[in-house]
């Protein structure tokens, strides 16, 4: 298949070295990326124990900042076709990439989006509150972006080699929490074929989101997303509509 895996972490010591060898069980010939985000524990030599390629900021920047440095640094080694970028928590595991992966397989989009919200989807673990918090953004992010993805925020995407070039390359206007939403409205300005997937995702036992004061954050960021990508028309199809064909 050729895989690289992305994984933006932040002080992960003592669990970044569990989901490396997880994911090498399932994929052994997986380029592993760790793309460490100013990180004040041993997150980085634990990773490098693992064997995983790492990408050092030396200040905290943001999820999308170290997703992208993570993807940069991909770009320079070959033998890889598709890339993937995952939470370290793995609430989406290594064993449903296949199904996320295959679209892109077989040529039916650029992009893969794992969802948590379509109807084949399944979701264990999650609080009352954080599903509500999750439902509400994916819906404010619709009406202010116009794309009609069901889950946008989903720590779980996949792109060829060419897409993630595209939509990475350039430096991101909202480089934390937002920026899933910016990388889909850059795919749609692109025109770049997305598929929206059902996964099995579990919640993670502890969350770097804080609710309150990252959904004001993300509000904001909406906004400016807004300002910057004033475009209506959705850009993608989700994985269980026949309504175009890639």
């Amino acid at each position: 298949m050729g895989l690289a895996v992305v994984i933006p972490a932040y002080n992960e010591a003592g669990r970044i070295g569990d989901s490396i060898k997880r994911i090498q069980q399932v994929f052994p010939q997986a380029l592993i990326i760790v793309s460490d985000d100013g990180s004040r524990d041993a997150t980085v030599p634990e990773a490098r124990e693992g064997k995983a390629v790492v990408v050092e900021a030396p200040f905290n920047r943001g999820k999308g900042a170290a997703v992208q440095a993570g993807v940069l640094e991909a770009l320079r080694y070959g033998g890889w076709r598709f890339l993937l970028f995952t939470d370290c928590d793995l609430s989406c595991p290594p064993e449903e990439w296949v199904q996320l992966l295959k679209p892109l397989e077989q040529g039916r989009g650029v992009v893969a989006v794992a969802s948590r919200w379509l109807p084949q989807s399944r979701v264990e673990g999650r609080t009352h509150w954080r599903t509500l918090a999750s439902l509400s953004f994916a819906r404010l992010a619709r009406i202010l972006t116009g794309l009609d993805f069901k889950d946008f925020q989903c720590g779980c995407k996949a792109f060829t080699r060419e897409a993630a070039r595209i939509l990475f390359s350039q430096p991101l206007a909202c480089p934390r929490f937002a920026f899933d939403v910016e990388v889909l409205l850059r795919a749609s300005h692109s025109e770049l074929p997305v598929v929206e997937v059902p996964v099995y995702w579990r919640a993670g036992e502890r969350s770097s989101v804080k609710l309150l004061k990252h959904s004001l954050e993300m509000f904001s960021s909406l906004l400016q997303l807004r300002r910057l990508y004033n475009r209506k028309e959705p850009g993608h199809v989700p994985e269980e509509s026949p309504r175009r064909q890639f």
